[in-house]
């Protein structure tokens, strides 16, 4: 396992489960367009 700097600064990728807007944030947004959830893209599905 690599160890990995955790920055909390970091902008992430934030996909929408309904519509698939993608936006980079540092939190857990909800979508612009839609208004629905959103998943972090760095966190697998399965």
């Amino acid at each position: 396992m690599i160890d990995v700097d955790y920055d909390p600064d970091e902008k992430t990728r934030y996909e929408c489960f309904n519509c698939g807007t993608v936006v980079r944030t540092t939190n857990q947004p909800t979508c612009p367009d839609c208004h629905t959830e959103m998943r972090n893209r760095k966190i697998s599905l399965e």
